[in-house]
């Protein structure tokens, strides 16, 4: 039986506001979401966009040489950091550049992107060890798991230090403060903003339904039909 907790994430405690502010969908991910639509999507359109913004050069060639993924030599070349990663990851990496860029920049949110892609990192090499598991949308969903945090700071002036006060909380529990405060929560706004924005449906999802998690896994799924309207 689902605990108290997830009782009341389904029923929160006072109604869900609608959805915040999000700002609308950038023109260069319009164009890159185009790119990608091919199933076979040229490189060199790729590394053409990636060049005309200094913000999606700069963190892609940073990604490309770190630990992770380091060779030999230094990699200067964005083709090069192209075919190392994959067409999937520098999408999925560019997205999530766009929506930084998109959203008001503190030191705070600095901290916070840095640290998304260091979780998407051990999300695709985690997913590595399973056959069921894709790791390139772990990475997708690693990299966007927070999405909502800066909408929420860019909507709630308070969330901030909330948001601070609440660090290494669960995120079911956490989940349940906002909602009573604010009357929304980051993980639905994450949500919002990535099915505004046309991203993967099953990546917003994914960061919709975090704070049900553990259910998730304990009833192999069967939860996600109680909790349809969750």
């Amino acid at each position: 039986m689902p605990s108290q907790i997830m009782s009341n994430l389904v029923k929160p405690m006072r109604p869900m506001s609608k959805s915040l502010i999000i700002p609308p969908r950038p023109d260069l991910l319009i164009e890159l979401q185009q790119l990608m639509k091919n199933p076979e999507p040229e490189l060199n359109s790729l590394a053409i966009l990636v060049k005309q913004d200094i913000s999606l050069y700069s963190v892609l060639l940073s990604v490309v040489n770190s630990p992770l993924y380091r060779r030999n030599k230094h990699i200067s070349s964005v083709e090069q950091a192209i075919v190392i990663l994959g067409a999937d990851k520098v999408f999925t990496l560019l997205q999530s550049i766009i929506i930084r860029s998109s959203l008001e920049s503190s030191d705070f949110l600095e901290d916070f992107w840095n640290s998304a892609i260091e979780v998407a990192q051990i999300c695709s090499m985690i997913a590595e060890q399973f056959i069921i598991i894709d790791s390139e949308m772990a990475y997708s969903v690693g990299m966007l798991h927070a999405a909502g945090i800066p909408l929420m700071i860019q909507n709630f002036p308070e969330y901030h230090a909330f948001h601070q006060q609440h660090t290494g909380l669960r995120a079911n529990k956490l989940c349940i403060l906002e909602r009573d405060r604010f009357a929304t929560d980051h993980y639905h706004q994450g949500y919002e903003l990535t099915k505004h924005w046309n991203l993967d449906a099953k990546v917003s999802l994914s960061l919709r339904y975090q704070p049900i998690t553990q259910a998730v896994i304990k009833d192999n799924g069967i939860c996600l039909l109680k909790y349809r309207y969750y």
